[in-house]
């Protein structure tokens, strides 16, 4: 969830932690002795972390995008009603 919520960051610091993350991920498995093994073996879990970091990020960006929208036009309004739009 962390990673999720780092992706979403929007800066190049959160893009180059990602890189960062996907680098030492990489690492672990070529130095693995076997590395088809290796993968094999944690395909599970590979799995369910890549399908639960996509279900953040898309219920993480839907709910910033709302959000925002809201915010925009509650500021709309109250622009409007002081008269300034």
């Amino acid at each position: 969830m962390a990673a999720a919520g780092v992706a979403l960051g929007r800066n190049q610091v959160a893009l180059l932690l990602c890189v960062l993350l996907l680098a030492a991920a990489a690492a672990d498995i070529l130095s693995a002795p076997r590395p088809g093994r290796f993968l094999r073996e944690r395909l599970g879990v590979l799995t369910t972390m890549a399908i639960v970091c996509t279900a953040v990020l898309l219920v993480l960006s839907y709910r910033g995008r709302v959000v925002g929208d809201w915010g925009a036009r509650l500021r709309r309004q109250r622009f409007a009603r002081a008269g300034l739009f």
